[in-house]
């Protein structure tokens, strides 16, 4: 797995991209192989301005998922077989009487921040 970016992974022919920005829109159409499929998960921008001439001349298809209906069995079964290794997405982890910092680290981005985990 190649992730590019903080949100975006490119596995073979099929990119995945949950951030909703347009410019990361863009990278993932133009960061795709030939023939490949975006598929955009979850709530993004109402309009963007894509590369639409890369899009149609290099067969690139978008694929919207508003949800992730039925995934968890499927992304359980990937990350136990450790076909799929979740841990460097882990970039800090807090404590519960630093709540407040690590809601202000996921929300600024701060030192690099992808996912942020509370310790109970």
């Amino acid at each position: 797995m190649l992730l590019i970016g903080k949100f975006i992974a490119l596995i073979d022919l099929l990119m995945f991209l949950s951030c909703g920005f347009e410019s990361a829109t863009r990278a993932a159409i133009l960061s795709t192989r030939n023939g490949g499929t975006v598929c955009l998960v979850g709530m993004h921008d109402a309009e963007m301005k894509l590369p639409m001439f890369q899009m149609g001349a290099r067969e690139v298809d978008i694929k919207g998922v508003f949800r992730y209906r039925h995934t968890y069995p499927t992304c359980i079964s990937l990350i136990a077989s450790g076909k799929v290794d979740v841990k460097p997405l882990i970039t800090h982890r807090y404590g519960i009487k630093d709540i407040l910092e690590a809601f202000e680290t996921a929300r600024l981005g701060r030192g690099g921040a992808i996912k942020v985990m509370f310790e109970l």
